[in-house]
């Protein structure tokens, strides 16, 4: 990870910027990829946000050394940004090289034009995914409600601690996701102790944790198809 700062950051960090943009050319000129968030900032929104010049700053680097390079343009949409369990698109775009972006001998023109080029390219891929078929929310009802039930209380629980500590940020989902993927399996094994302790067997507590990741699945699943049909 590369970081760039912004002057609200302090302007005493700008010139690290320079340092970001080398690093970038050293990898591309290695044939290594580099991913460039080019708004340069993070909002729940599918709307694009004003382009930085960062971009079209490495690859005019590039091109003037007489280097090769493919931009891909690159967008992600989400049914939901604050929801847990969510569909995702990824929307990726034949490859453009760096000479039709760059067309000019003016660096400024240069990178007027690569960001007009890329904000009208990027604007026609971002698509919200769409909604899943009714028969498949019918399918996913029963096991989706005892889903629900089995998984509420430690959710909600979680949920508000997170909420709570990330709220006014965009990082609430990152976070929840985080999260969940290291105390849900503490959890079933939690489950499982408790389970042991009325002397169940095997036969029974095996299922019963095996059932609780498909169960959350179509809860999830469920709630996916219910956000997509409002």
């Amino acid at each position: 990870m590369i970081p760039i700062y912004r002057i609200s950051e302090g302007r005493e960090n700008l010139h690290k910027n320079e340092d970001a943009f080398k690093r970038s050319a050293e990898l591309l000129q290695q044939n290594q990829i580099v991913l460039i968030f080019i708004e340069g900032i993070c909002l729940n929104k599918h709307q694009l946000q004003p382009f930085k010049k960062g971009a079209a700053r490495i690859a005019l680097a590039l091109l003037k050394e007489q280097r090769p390079l493919n931009i891909m343009p690159i967008t992600i949409a989400y049914n939901s940004f604050l929801s847990f369990g969510k569909n995702i698109r990824i929307h990726l775009a034949a490859p453009i090289s760096a000479e039709q972006l760059l067309p000019y001998e003016d660096d400024a023109k240069n990178f007027q034009y690569f960001n007009e080029r890329m904000y009208e390219q990027l604007s026609g891929m971002i698509h919200v995914p769409e909604a899943f078929r009714h028969q498949q929310r019918i399918l996913l009802a029963l096991p989706a409600i005892i889903g629900f039930f089995l998984h509420i209380p430690i959710y909600t629980l979680i949920k508000k601690q997170i909420y709570r500590r990330t709220k006014g940020t965009v990082f609430f989902d990152s976070v929840m996701f985080g999260v969940l993927l290291i105390l849900y399996p503490l959890y079933l094994i939690l489950l499982i102790v408790l389970l042991s302790l009325f002397h169940l067997p095997f036969s029974i507590i095996g299922p019963v944790i095996l059932l609780h990741p498909f169960l959350a699945w179509c809860a999830v699943q469920y709630k996916i198809t219910r956000n997509n049909n409002v």
